[in-house]
């Protein structure tokens, strides 16, 4: 996987850093729009890498960046939630 393969204008390095014990509790929730594509792609690596993801289609995104303090310049079509830290857009394992 690599940044050519997501959308230019998504913001693909926007990230809360999360400590290793993240991996270790087991589970990422990843809010996104229903339309979204690219969202598996980026869980399915996750999962590959031991992550237990768990998709919820949300038709009012907006509201889950409020929710957990997103800034406006880091909004993408999806929000990853590990223990009430996010991760926006396609977070590198390295940074988890």
């Amino acid at each position: 996987m690599n940044r050519q393969a997501f959308p230019s204008g998504a913001v693909t390095w926007a990230a809360v850093i999360v400590s290793g014990t993240a991996k270790a509790a087991g589970g990422i929730a990843v809010y996104k729009d229903p339309n979204c594509g690219c969202c598996h792609a980026w869980a399915d690596v996750l999962a590959k890498a031991g992550f237990s993801v768990v998709f919820e289609d949300v038709t009012d995104l907006p509201a889950i960046k409020v929710r957990y303090n997103v800034p406006d310049a880091m909004v993408s079509s999806h929000t990853g939630v590990v223990e009430g830290k996010y991760l926006e857009a396609h977070v590198p394992l390295e940074a988890l």
